[in-house]
């Protein structure tokens, strides 16, 4: 394994252990997010578009309407999530809504909607 890798791992077991936002906190609320935590979070979201699409296969939107559902859909169980003050299930729809998101962008930047 590279230190790339390695890096990429480490960092992604920091946030993964850190869900409570107790870093933050002893920061003092909000601190600088690197392009490596960037990076790592844009993996993250791409490995599960993968689970998802493995999952629910890979045909586009079949409307700008319905990928305006399931994009309202995904951040209203964000907010659930949020109101629940539950950092896991925070964590888990902000997957889910980044996935669709890539995904609704896909299926529109390549005009694969149907108006």
């Amino acid at each position: 394994m590279n230190d790339e890798n390695k890096n990429l791992q480490s960092d992604e077991a920091t946030a993964k252990s850190d869900l409570t936002g107790e870093l933050a906190q002893q920061k003092g609320g909000r601190c600088e997010i690197t392009e490596t935590e960037i990076i790592n979070s844009t993996v993250i979201i791409r490995e599960h578009l993968a689970a998802v699409i493995e999952e629910k296969g890979n045909k586009s939107f079949a409307s700008i309407h319905e990928l305006l559902g399931v994009i309202l859909e995904e951040f209203e169980e964000l907010k659930n999530a949020i109101h629940d003050n539950d950092y896991q299930l925070i964590h888990n729809e902000l997957l889910d809504l980044g996935a669709m998101a890539i995904f609704a962008h896909a299926s529109l930047y390549n005009g694969k909607l149907d108006w």
